[in-house]
């Protein structure tokens, strides 16, 4: 399963050459432009859609965590920097076995994808967000994903190896450290599962392993 959404940038690209073409070709038939004018017309129009595209792709991919346009956050709301690998314990309720556990965070300033790795299996995030309190001081990385065991046989990895689950993680970001927190729960069968989570950011590397 993956999350299914609205590809924001395909459907504004989309929107603007769209527009172009009708605009050309409405002033095209009313003949108040020619054909050489209108693709002037169309130049000089890209003079202010190329720079706003690479404005765009600038914060989408880096401009949104430099730390020189961190006074914008309040009013464009950039989103906390969590990228990178994350190692720590899963704690499963009521065992007190705790486990290590790893996740990995891949992230733009509009998307966010979660990857956990452990000696038990692995898991893909399906749909991802960051959320904050009211007063907009704390953000929790809150996550829909979807795992498979490592304790079946390639030939007993069916659906029944496969569970679905959901995560929420406190971002505790200080001179000291830099952690993520919280608890899950699962809809395993034959037994649901829940527990705590504690890991602590290691470095920007992502190994896809455990």
């Amino acid at each position: 399963m993956k999350e299914y959404k609205l590809n924001l940038s395909l459907f504004f690209s989309s929107i603007a050459i769209f527009a172009i073409i009708i605009v050309g070709m409405v002033l095209c038939f009313t003949g108040k432009f020619t054909t050489v004018e209108i693709l002037r017309l169309l130049l000089n129009y890209s003079f202010i859609t190329i720079p706003l595209s690479l404005i765009w792709l600038y914060f989408q991919k880096i401009g949104w965590r430099i730390k020189f346009w961190k006074w914008l956050a309040p009013f464009l709301h950039f989103p906390p920097d969590i990228r990178g690998r994350w190692e720590g314990t899963l704690d499963r309720k009521e065992e007190g076995n705790p486990h290590k556990f790893v996740i990995e965070i891949k992230q733009t300033m509009t998307e966010i994808k979660v990857y956990t790795y452990s000696e038990k299996g692995q898991s893909e995030s399906i749909i991802d967000n960051i959320s904050c309190d009211k007063m907009g001081d704390d953000f929790y990385l809150c996550y829909l994903w979807e795992g498979e065991t490592a304790n079946f046989l390639p030939k007993q990895k069916s659906e029944s190896g496969r569970f679905k689950g959901y995560t929420i993680l406190k971002l505790i970001d200080n001179c000291d450290e830099k952690k993520l927190i919280g608890e899950y729960f699962t809809n395993r069968r034959p037994i649901q599962t829940m527990g705590c989570i504690d890991v602590k950011w290691q470095g920007l590397n992502l190994l896809k392993q455990y």
